[in-house]
């Protein structure tokens, strides 16, 4: 590991052929063991993760520093391929998010592989840690805040997404079927970390401000998109709108509406509570 490394500071050309290496051996080692015997894939996998420090200060290295666009493409598939097995620590406590977001997500050449770099990061459930860490929700925060900026920039809110899925090239829908994937992720796992209660706006502070548009955008595009004529898109969206569906009914299980008030008066004086209140008009659409 070492060696790949170390010849990878030779020149852009060879570290791009190690970052395909790279992901290579990651994908025989961590995805697809099963042709190895148990011991090596064992010793690999320990062997990787040992080293993996000096595998990942080559990766953002390439990733903060290089004008190389197909060297900085390849790293960013490698990084994908990294995702689902690297500490966390990697993750919240480097400056990862911020390129991932900032940098790279709002670049067409990036933004489909650098949307599933998100996807990844964005399944972890921060909130249901057994120790939760006050920097890695502060982390997951400001992914989703500055996900969504970018996502705003690139597709007009007011788009018609349908439309533009079927008049899209291959890459634009491809990008908009990460993007549901990512949303759809993002808030089955963390949504409870993003949700902003309550009208009075002068009262929020602007972070929570930040995250409510971030939150009501978000919804707005899985709608959107939730129109697109694709099953597997559709699939995608079908199954966010499930879960969110599943968990309103467990928190509160009946609809009180007036007329059933004024006919039952042991129903006088309960409310909707605020989460079925907050997804009430995005369900009406659904």
């Amino acid at each position: 590991m070492a060696d790949i490394v170390g010849a990878s500071k030779v020149n852009d050309n060879l570290c791009l052929n190690n970052m395909i290496i790279l992901r290579l051996l990651s994908e025989e080692v961590f995805d697809f063991d099963g042709e190895m015997t148990q011991a090596k894939a064992h010793h690999l996998k320990k062997t990787f993760c040992s080293e993996f420090q000096a595998v990942f200060n080559l990766c953002y290295t390439v990733m903060e520093s290089s004008d190389n666009a197909p060297l900085v493409d390849a790293t960013l598939h490698t990084l994908h391929r990294f995702m689902s097995w690297i500490p966390i620590g990697y993750i919240f406590e480097t400056n990862l998010i911020d390129l991932l977001t900032k940098k790279f997500l709002g670049v067409a050449i990036f933004r489909c592989i650098t949307v599933q770099c998100l996807s990844e990061i964005a399944s972890l459930s921060v909130a249901q840690m057994e120790q939760q860490n006050p920097l890695y929700i502060n982390q997951i925060k400001s992914l989703f805040r500055n996900s969504m900026m970018q996502i705003t920039n690139t597709i007009d809110p007011a788009v018609d997404l349908a439309d533009a899925y079927r008049r899209g090239t291959d890459a634009d829908q491809k990008f908009i079927a990460n993007l549901a994937q990512f949303l759809g992720t993002f808030l089955k796992e963390n949504s409870q970390l993003v949700e902003v209660f309550g009208d009075k706006l002068d009262q929020k502070s602007a972070v929570e401000l930040d995250l409510k548009n971030a939150h009501e955008m978000a919804l707005q595009y899985l709608l959107k998109i939730s129109m697109v004529d694709d099953v597997e898109v559709f699939k995608i969206c079908l199954d966010y709108w499930n879960w969110l569906c599943a968990e309103l009914y467990r928190e509160f299980p009946f609809q009180i509406d007036r007329p059933i008030i004024s006919a039952f008066p042991m129903f006088v004086g309960h409310q909707e509570p605020p989460r079925r209140l907050l997804y009430n008009n995005v369900l009406s659409e659904v």
